[in-house]
C-alpha cells in the first residue's frame, strides 16, 4: 500500500483508523446515501458507525476531494462527501432538503414534456389559469418574487400533481424518489406567502426604476427610503418574526448602496430638483438640514459648470406668425423677437445663480417634467441641464430591451446590415413602437397622396367616393 493511501488512516499516533470509527452520511449533491466500502460483513462493519475523534476533539478530515490531498488518496469524489463532526456546518440537514424541494420541483416540470403536459391538466382540473412555472434566476431582477407569485397562484394545480402524478402512467418515473415527495405543508405554503408578500416591496420598486417613456432617475432615492421604511416596519410585526432577521438584513443593505449613492454621484438629486413637480420639497420635508445643504452645493457646482459653457447670445430668427392673424397683428413676430433677445441679454449680464434661485423659489408646477422643459424657456442653463440628467436610466432594463431587440433586427438574413441602416432600423422600430409613428396614419396619408396623384392625371374625385367599389386596391 501506498504511503499516501495509508496517510488517510493513520492517526497522529501512528495507529490505523478501525473502520468503525468512519461515519458515512447521505451525500447532498444527489440525496442518496455513500456506499460504503467493499469489506466482509463483521461485526465491526455492520454495527452503527460513530464520528472521528482524537484526543477528544473533532478531526475535520474530508474524505473525498477532487484535489489530490497529500495525505489522502487521489481518487476523485464529490467535494459534499466529508466526515460528519459536530464543526462540520456543510453536512446535509431536513431543512437544506425542504428549501430545494420547490426548485427542484419546478426544474422536474420544466425539463418534461409529460411533465407539463399532464401539470396543464391538473391546472383544469382545479380551475387555475395554465400557466407555465417560472424559474429562479440568481442574476435577474425580482425573479424569486415573480416565480414565488406563480406558484402562489397554481398552489392547487401544484398540489393536484404532486398528489396524482406518481399514479399516472404518463408521467416518468423519476429516480429513488416519488414526487409526492415534494409535497409542501401547509405552514411551509403560509411561509412562501410571507415571503411573496416582503419581496413584492423590492419588485415594485425595481419596476418603477424600469420606465422606457419617462425619467426615473429621480425615484431612485425615494424608493429606496420608502422600502427601508416598510421593512422595518415589517420586521416589528408578528406576522413576519420567522424572517425579521432577513428583513433587518435587508435594510442594512439597502442602507449601504442608498449612502453610496447618495455620496459618489450628484445625478439622483439633481434629478429629483429638475422635477418641476418636487423641486427641493422632499429634501427639506424629508432629510436632515446638513445633508439637503451639501446636497444642493454639488448641484450648485453643477449649475455653475453649465452656465459657464452657455452659448453666445445671437439675435433669434424672425419668428413665424399664422397667416391668418399676421395681417390682424402686423410687426408682432418682430416685437416677440426683441423681447426675448433683450431678456436673453439680461440673464447673461447678471448673476448666474438668479436663475436656479428663481426656478426654486416658485410655485410647484402641476406638469410632467419632459414636457415641461420642452415648452420652458425662462431657465435656460437648467433647461439644459434637464435635457442631459433626464435622459438617464434609472436602470439598465430599457437598454436590454433595446439589445434584444437589436437581435430581432440583424437576423441571419440580414447580417450585412449598414451601421447606419441597422440604426435608422431601430430608431424606426422605436418610434412605431412608442407611438411617435403611426401605421395607420401614415396609410391615410398615403392614400390621400395617391388620390390627388390620380386626380392630377383626370381620374375624378367622386370615383373614390363609393365605399363598396374596391378596385382601387387591387
Amino acid at each position: 500500500m501506498s504511503h499516501s493511501a495509508l496517510g488517510c488512516a493513520q492517526k497522529q499516533d501512528g495507529s490505523l483508523w478501525d473502520a468503525s470509527e468512519i461515519q458515512f452520511y447521505n451525500d447532498v449533491d444527489d440525496e442518496h446515501p455513500i456506499s460504503g466500502p467493499s469489506a466482509p460483513a463483521t461485526a465491526a462493519s455492520t454495527r452503527q458507525l460513530a464520528p472521528i475523534f482524537t484526543r477528544g476533539k473533532p478531526v475535520g478530515i474530508v474524505a473525498g476531494s477532487r484535489r489530490p490531498s497529500p495525505r489522502c488518496s487521489s481518487r476523485p469524489s464529490k467535494p459534499s462527501a466529508r466526515a460528519i463532526d459536530p464543526n462540520n456546518a456543510e453536512a446535509p440537514t431536513d431543512s437544506t432538503k425542504r428549501k430545494k424541494r420547490l426548485p427542484t420541483l419546478i426544474k422536474q416540470i420544466r425539463m418534461s414534456p409529460q411533465a407539463r403536459t399532464f401539470f396543464k391538466e391538473c391546472c383544469r382540473l382545479v380551475s387555475v389559469p395554465e400557466l407555465e412555472l417560472l424559474l429562479w434566476v440568481r442574476t435577474r431582477w425580482a425573479s424569486l418574487y415573480k416565480c414565488l407569485d406563480r406558484v402562489l397562484k397554481q398552489r392547487k394545480a401544484i398540489e393536484q400533481f404532486v398528489l396524482t402524478a406518481d399514479d399516472s402512467d404518463n408521467m416518468p418515473a423519476l429516480r429513488n424518489k416519488e414526487y409526492r415527495d415534494y409535497r409542501l405543508s401547509r405552514p411551509e405554503w403560509d411561509r412562501l406567502q410571507i415571503i411573496h408578500e416582503a419581496l413584492r416591496e423590492p419588485a415594485n420598486v425595481t419596476q418603477s426604476f424600469s420606465s422606457e417613456r419617462n425619467p426615473t432617475v429621480y425615484r431612485i432615492l425615494p424608493a429606496l427610503e420608502f422600502l427601508i421604511k416598510r421593512w422595518e416596519t415589517m420586521a416589528d410585526q408578528p406576522r413576519y418574526t420567522e424572517i425579521r432577521e432577513a428583513l433587518l438584513e435587508g435594510v442594512t443593505s439597502l442602507e449601504k448602496w442608498f449612502n453610496r449613492a447618495d455620496t459618489t454621484s450628484s445625478a439622483y438629486f439633481i434629478c429629483m430638483v429638475l422635477d418641476p413637480t418636487i423641486k427641493d420639497a422632499y429634501f427639506k420635508a424629508r432629510w436632515e438640514p446638513e445633508r439637503a445643504k451639501k446636497a444642493m452645493k454639488q448641484l450648485e457646482q453643477v449649475f455653475d459648470k453649465y452656465s459657464a459653457e452657455a452659448p453666445e447670445v445671437s439675435p433669434p430668427l424672425a419668428t413665424p406668425v399664422p397667416e391668418s392673424t399676421a395681417f390682424q397683428h402686423y410687426g408682432s413676430s418682430f416685437l416677440l423677437d426683441a423681447v426675448k433677445l433683450a431678456q436673453k441679454t439680461q440673464q447673461v449680464v447678471a448673476n448666474p445663480r438668479d436663475e436656479l434661485e428663481r426656478y426654486l423659489s416658485t410655485h410647484l408646477e402641476p406638469a410632467q417634467n419632459i414636457h415641461w422643459w420642452g415648452h420652458d424657456t425662462a431657465y435656460p442653463t437648467l433647461r439644459r441641464m434637464a435635457w442631459d440628467y433626464l435622459a438617464i436610466q434609472g436602470s439598465a432594463t430599457p437598454a436590454k430591451r433595446a439589445f434584444s431587440s437589436g437581435s430581432l433586427t440583424g437576423t441571419r438574413l440580414r447580417n450585412r446590415l449598414s451601421i447606419e441602416l441597422f440604426e435608422a432600423l431601430q430608431l424606426l422600430k422605436s418610434a412605431y413602437r412608442n407611438g411617435h409613428i403611426s401605421a395607420s396614419d401614415s396609410a391615410g396619408k398615403r392614400m390621400d397622396a395617391l388620390i390627388s396623384e390620380l386626380v392630377e392625371q383626370g381620374f375624378e374625385e367622386e370615383d373614390f367616393d363609393d365605399e363598396d367599389d374596391d378596385s382601387l386596391y387591387f
